[in-house]
């Protein structure tokens, strides 16, 4: 099965395919010649690719992970191909809606748009229109007296 594996802006399609004990990876369509091996079962693997060992850290979940190689973090996401036709599917039909993802976990205090009742419009973001006239207000418009 094919996974695409996306870390920062690029994506890569890789294929994992283990006949008769030996792994076969194909990266972006392309074989490519890697070892692998289980240095723990903490999430710590050797991975040996063109004569040069990499001692790997990985953590997470199955779609969001993060690798450690000599102290520097990759943030990968994960899809297989199920996962990546249902998901380009929704954003079709959304025409370039979707998730929303912040760059820090916290608390959304304030979201300065406006409501609109346009679902599908280009370059717009819907608001649920369930917040109190005070809590909805942008930066250039004063909130109305109490």
């Amino acid at each position: 099965m094919k996974t695409f594996v996306k870390i920062g802006e690029t994506t890569h399609e890789v294929e994992l395919t283990e006949r008769l004990g030996e792994l076969i990876v194909r990266l972006d369509g392309e074989p490519c010649e890697v070892e692998y091996a289980e240095a723990d079962q903490l999430g710590q693997i050797i991975l040996i690719h063109g004569g040069k060992s990499y001692a790997m850290s990985i953590e997470g979940g199955p779609h969001d992970i993060a690798i450690t190689i000599a102290g520097h973090r990759y943030d990968c996401e994960l899809e297989d191909e199920r996962e990546r036709a249902a998901n380009l599917a929704a954003r079709a039909a959304n025409k370039g809606g979707g998730l929303l993802k912040a760059v820090m976990p916290g608390v959304v205090v304030e979201l300065l748009v406006e409501p609109i009742t346009q679902r599908h419009g280009c370059g717009r973001l819907a608001v649920d229109d369930h917040a109190s006239p005070r809590q909805r207000h942008t930066s250039d418009r004063q909130p109305p007296d109490s």
